[in-house]
Order: structure tokens, then C-alpha cells, then sequence
């Protein structure tokens, strides 16, 4: 059963990474505007893609209550 282990978001809230974790896998999930745009991701792939895709890095996301 698949587990948010925790959310991340931009300021302007349109983009946020989600920590994933389903039994012994776990993974990163971007959504943008609410909507999956990638799924699956290491750490290192879902870094790359917030930086060339949204002009972010993690650091500038702030953790969800």
C-alpha cells in the first residue's frame, strides 16, 4: 500500500514533490498544478527534473503541515 512520507512545496504553490513509499520501494512523485507530471523518480532524477522543468531545486520547497 503506497505511503506519502512526506510533501514539498514551491512558494506560488504550483509545484510539489511528494516521498513515496510502497513496502520496501521508495521514490519521488512531482505534481504540477495538482496533476502528476513525473512519477518514479530517485532523488537524483527528481532533482533534475525540478531544476530543468520548474527552475526549482528541493531547497527552495518548503515542507507541508
Amino acid at each position: 500500500m503506497e505511503k506519502i512520507l512526506g510533501s514539498f512545496v514551491s512558494a506560488d504553490g504550483r509545484w510539489r514533490v511528494q516521498a513515496v513509499r510502497d513496502g520496501n520501494r521508495s521514490w519521488y512523485r512531482i505534481l504540477r498544478d495538482g496533476v502528476t507530471f513525473a512519477d518514479g523518480l530517485m532523488r537524483g532524477e527528481a532533482e533534475r527534473v525540478l531544476r530543468v522543468d520548474a527552475a526549482l531545486h528541493l531547497a527552495d520547497l518548503t515542507e507541508e503541515g
